[in-house]
């Protein structure tokens, strides 16, 4: 915080939003209301004290996400663009990883955020329009693999370098990538 602050850089850039990259903006469609949404189209579901996938969703998500997993960037950026309501991105390569940043944006989207969450949207029904991009982040955290490399995605440390959330009491990251996938929020702590 304390380097933030002396940067010549808005501090924006620096606020966690959603803990990774993503396609859903900030503002717009709440996650109370994309939750509600996805429950209303039978989505999710409550089971008791947990809140669960219905199955043929889950299954049409995961094939959708094994269709584009292999995709080149320039291939990935073109079904970008024929998605309704998400953001254009321009394709970035950096240390080895690929990367991509949505139109309007400055936060980084590692390539297994991107597929995970254009897939969601695509497989989402239209009918939840803008929604359907705000809830892409929340329908990551039902992920038990990584949706490029199929590898288990582990439980990591909540700290690291600039833009990580403080206040979280878990990561889940892909060994493989070496990517964070998830950051599930401490509901106990924050802002």
């Amino acid at each position: 915080p304390r380097l933030v602050a002396l940067s010549p850089l808005p501090e924006r850039w620096f606020a966690d939003r959603t803990a990774d990259g993503s396609l859903a903006d900030s503002e717009g469609v709440s996650g109370e209301e994309a939750l509600a949404a996805l429950a209303e189209a039978g989505i999710v579901r409550a089971e008791g004290e947990a809140v669960v996938l219905d199955r043929s969703f889950e299954t049409e998500w995961h094939e959708e996400m094994a269709s584009l997993a292999d995709a080149s960037p320039a291939e990935l950026r073109a079904a970008v663009a024929e998605t309704d309501d998400v953001p254009d991105v321009s394709a970035v390569r950096s240390e080895g990883k690929q990367w991509f940043v949505a139109e309007g944006d400055h936060a980084l989207i590692p390539l297994p955020i991107l597929v995970a969450e254009l897939a969601a949207v695509r497989t989402l029904p239209s009918s939840l329009g803008p929604a359907r991009v705000a809830a892409a982040p929340m329908l990551r955290q039902f992920l038990d693999t990584c949706p490029v490399c199929d590898a288990d995605l582990v439980p990591s440390s909540t700290t690291s370098c600039c833009g990580s959330n403080r206040y979280a009491s878990e990561t889940r990251v892909c060994p493989a990538c070496q990517q964070r996938v998830f950051t599930i929020p401490d509901a106990d702590e924050g802002p």
